[in-house]
């Protein structure tokens, strides 16, 4: 009997030799006698000694594959097919890998892809993992064993890597005509992860029958699938039905701890960032995240660096859910490690917490987050560990709280007060507690509940599992249906009983019907029972003094008078709403009077606590500015520089000569006050501003002693004054709505296009502009914008910007660019964030401004050095605002540098 090795080297070389199908058919149909279960100790010597080498060599040479498109299918499938779908499952695959790299003809590659598409998508790869598995536990490497990350054997580690990168051959390979839907990187990880599930479970049959086993190989693989990228589609395949068996069953939590425990130092970022921003928070029992992971934050130093260091200080995107989730992994390790490891994050953070450097140079989202892990951090400490560093803490923490609120942001200083809040609680500080006065923003109110107990934090908040995100379940508001107004929950015990429904009871309704009133006495014209009310002269003299108080100005000298009767706030109230409508109409008065009208309002302080106070004065001074604005903008640039004045003040004068340029540059040749009133949003506020003059008489009048009949009174008489021109047309254009229905018409007047009008600001806008930048750098004791007073000087930047804009395309534009750009030079590399936003702003406004022709002949290097400039703005700021404006001004000077 013929050895099979000397067979084998006989159909091999019969293959080499085929010159035509027929051959290559005649010596497939010997080769098949190989694989008959007839000779078993044949078959078994030829599998495990001579397969690989045979499919390599002979099967997969270049003369049979390019014979294969002419062999029939039935020939294909036993004779070619067969070996490597019930051959060894890695000499199989390693042997179809290769024949697909070393295959040129077409037919030849869509056949093998065919045969790899068939290999994967079955059984065979649960096999090959399981074989190769099962080897290496014979090894000695158990499950039960202690933990053992010896690499695999170069085959395993090629098979390995063959696996993960299929996806990019076969796409390199197929080019452009890559239609095969099971290699595209989702689908082909996605399945993989389902193989990996089913070695998982025969792991599991074996725990159960106490027989060893090992998942070296299973780790290695996910590593390699976890390095190139693909870690949401293969733990996507795999968690699912895992963290459904660990909660039910104790094995397969140990399985599904080795398999994370195994995988190598590389990759473990990617596992560990996609399983915290997956799992949602367990608050206060152990979830599936912890049986994953165990006590390996001890046990490798790897996973506790990326848990307290990489993750905490450097992953700011990571949500509120995924923050909890890293502490709770913290807060579950061992008592020993926990206790260290919460001292030390807590330390640490609140260092850089409290350090100036990290607060300006860094972005609000990267604050925020680290004020959430400094909170997070502070709620898993005992007293007993919180003792030893507690005087540090108060020390740091109240220069932490200096230096936020020396930051431009509002959101910045509103976490740092809050912040200093909740920590003055916590820590139980000896000093008096630490209390601000400032507006809740949905952030503050987050950070108020990352400080309460585990318990009451799980009632809080709930995650929603489909976007693994974190969400309030408490309803703050609630929205009726039909309606768009917002209310907020009673929580008044009083109101919330007299809010609920009444018993419809017998003993409830007999004492409402004895103490109703009987109709006849209802019915009866006898005022006898009547009770006098008391009248004597010196309230009829009171009342007829709120009148005259309460009566609104005719002329503007009697507005101006009432604005300076500061002893009768009755009538200076009445003035202030009574002075934009006066000034609208634009009396011949207004240009001798305007300078001492501005100067009042400039100084007109809020002495009585109204609402809507600053929205009447800023709406009176913009109407001023308007009607003159020669004299207004001479008056109010000169006393920007000038001593005596609050930044407050100074802020306002650049505000009104914001908007009073917007209204003068608007082609509207109306001078109503509605965009001034919709400016004023972003200064006054919603809630500040009331909806006629008799809202701010009659607030006054309720809040105040001077008389009990002036509210109505007062309300009565200046509710005639308050309504604009604009109202009086209202029921006008009702009218010819109305008709406009009715009326059939046969032909329409074609309409007529936008006219053009001359600007109001053009003869203007350089008194606006430039004795605004004339004593920027002089020295005054009590201002000092190169320094700590930048807010105002970014302000200040800010409103240049906008009055080039209102000035585009001017004369004097081009003049105006010219200067703005050298008073930004010096400014562009500041060190506060506010200020170089505040810098890129004006280059956008200089850029959309001016004509880039007239940029790039007046300043070609400037021009250049801009690009230069933004570019490192788009690339290294770490401000995220800054990058943004960057990223808008960036497009307009490419497009200017390409037309030069």
């Amino acid at each position: 009997m013929t050895s099979i090795s000397s067979e084998v080297r006989d159909i091999g070389s019969n293959l080499k030799r085929c010159q035509t199908a027929s051959d290559l058919a005649d010596a497939l149909s010997r080769a098949q006698h190989l694989l008959d279960d007839e000779n078993q100790s044949g078959k078994d010597e030829f599998l495990s000694r001579h397969f690989s080498l045979f499919c390599q060599t002979y099967l997969c040479s270049e003369n049979v594959l390019r014979l294969l498109s002419e062999l029939d299918s039935r020939t294909l499938e036993r004779g070619f097919a067969k070996f490597f779908l019930t051959g060894p499952q890695c000499e199989s695959f390693l042997a179809l890998q290769d024949a697909f790299q070393k295959c040129q003809s077409s037919f030849g590659i869509l056949y093998i892809v065919e045969l790899l598409e068939r290999f994967l998508g079955s059984e065979r790869l649960v096999k090959l993992l399981s074989v190769l598995d099962k080897a290496d536990a014979d090894s000695g490497d158990a499950l039960m064993d202690g933990n053992s990350h010896t690499s695999p054997s170069l085959v395993v580690d090629h098979t390995i890597v063959q696996l993960c990168s299929l996806p990019d051959i076969v796409a390199k390979k197929l080019g452009a005509h890559h239609d095969r839907s099971f290699f595209f990187q989702e689908k082909y990880f996605t399945t993989l992860g389902e193989r990996v599930l089913s070695v998982l479970h025969l792991v599991y049959k074996q725990l159960s029958k106490s027989q060893s086993c090992s998942l070296k190989l299973v780790c290695h693989l996910v590593s390699k699938v976890c390095l190139r990228g693909h870690t949401g589609n293969l733990f996507g395949a795999i968690l699912p039905e895992l963290c459904c068996n660990m909660q039910s069953d104790f094995l397969w939590r140990r399985i599904g701890h080795r398999l994370v425990s195994g995988v190598d130092d590389r990759p473990l970022e990617p596992v560990l960032e996609y399983f915290i921003t997956t799992f949602e928070p367990s608050l206060v029992e152990e979830g599936p995240l912890h049986w994953l992971l165990g006590d390996s934050i001890a046990d490798r130093a790897h996973i506790c660096y990326l848990l307290t260091n990489k993750f905490l200080y450097s992953r700011y995107h990571f949500s509120l859910a995924a923050v909890q989730n890293l502490f709770s992994l913290l807060h579950h390790a061992k008592k020993k490690t926990r206790d260290s490891l919460c001292q030390k994050v807590f330390a640490r953070t609140l260092d850089i917490w409290c350090d100036n450097n990290s607060v300006q140079h860094t972005s609000y989202e990267q604050h925020r987050h680290l004020t959430r892990a400094l909170l997070l951090s502070v709620t898993r400490l005992d007293e007993k560990s919180l003792d030893p560093i507690k005087p540090d803490c108060i020390a740091k923490l109240l220069d932490g709280v200096q230096v936020h609120l020396n930051s431009p942001l509002k959101q910045t200083r509103q976490l740092g007060m809050t912040t200093a809040e909740l920590l003055t609680d916590k820590l139980q500080m000896s000093i008096e507690r630490l209390q601000f006065e400032y507006e809740l923003s949905d952030d503050c109110k987050e950070l108020q509940k990352l400080v309460l107990p585990m318990d009451k934090q799980a009632n809080h908040f709930k995650y929603t599992p489909e976007k693994n995100i974190f969400q309030e379940s408490s309803t703050l508001f609630t929205v009726e249906s039909g309606s768009s107004k917002e209310s907020k929950p009673s929580t008044d015990p009083v109101q919330s009983k007299s809010s609920m429904p009444a018993r419809s009871t017998n003993r409830a309704s007999k004492p409402s019907a004895a103490a109703a009133p009987k109709v006849e006495e209802l019915d009866s014209d006898d005022d006898s029972d009547l009770e006098a009310y008391p009248m004597n002269e010196a309230d009829m003299a009171e009342k007829r003094q709120d009148v005259g108080e309460s009566k609104p100005p005719v002329f503007l000298r009697d507005c101006i008078a009432g604005l300076l009767a500061r002893e009768k706030p009755l009538r200076t109230t009445t003035c202030l709403a009574s002075a934009e409508v006066l000034i609208r109409r634009n009396p011949p008065e207004l240009q001798e009077v305007c300078g001492e009208l501005i100067k009042i309002l400039l100084h007109l302080d809020d002495e009585y606590s109204l609402d809507g106070f600053a929205a009447y004065r800023f709406r009176s001074m913009i109407a001023v500015t308007v009607h003159c604005p020669k004299q207004v903008a001479a008056y109010l640039t000169g006393e920007f520089y000038a001593v005596n004045y609050n930044l407050r003040q100074r802020m306002d004068m650049l505000d009104v000569l914001e908007r009073a340029a917007q209204e003068l540059s608007s082609p509207s040749k109306s001078l109503q006050s509605s965009s001034a009133a919709r400016s004023l949003v972003s200064i006054a506020g919603p809630g500040d501003l009331p909806s006629s003059a008799a809202d701010i008489s009659s607030t006054f009048a309720s809040g105040t002693s001077t008389s009990r009949h002036s509210g109505s009174t007062m309300a009565v008489a200046i509710s005639g004054m308050s309504k604009s021109p604009q109202d009086n047309e209202d029921w006008r254009a009702t009218v010819e709505r109305r008709v406009a229905q009715k009326t059939r018409r046969f032909a329409h007047a074609s309409g007529q296009g936008p006219q053009a009008t001359a600007s109001r600001f053009s003869a203007v806008a350089g008194l606006f502009f430039f004795p605004l930048m004339a004593k920027f750098d002089g020295g005054l004791s009590t201002l000092s914008l190169l320094g700590s007073d930048f807010l105002v000087l970014g302000r200040l930047i800010f409103t240049l910007g906008s009055i080039l804009h209102c000035a585009a395309h001017s004369p004097i534009s081009r003049s105006m660019a010219g200067a703005l750009l050298e008073f930004l030079w010096a400014l562009r590399r500041h060190a506060e964030p506010f200020m170089r936003q505040s810098v890129l702003f004006a280059h956008c406004m200089i850029l959309c401004s001016v004509d880039g022709q007239f940029l790039l002949e007046d300043h070609p290097r400037e021009m250049a050095d801009c690009h230069s400039w933004l570019a490192d703005c788009l690339s290294s700021d770490p401000d995220e605002e800054c990058r943004k404006l960057a990223c808008h001004a960036m497009p307009m000077l490419e497009n200017i540098l390409s037309k030069g």
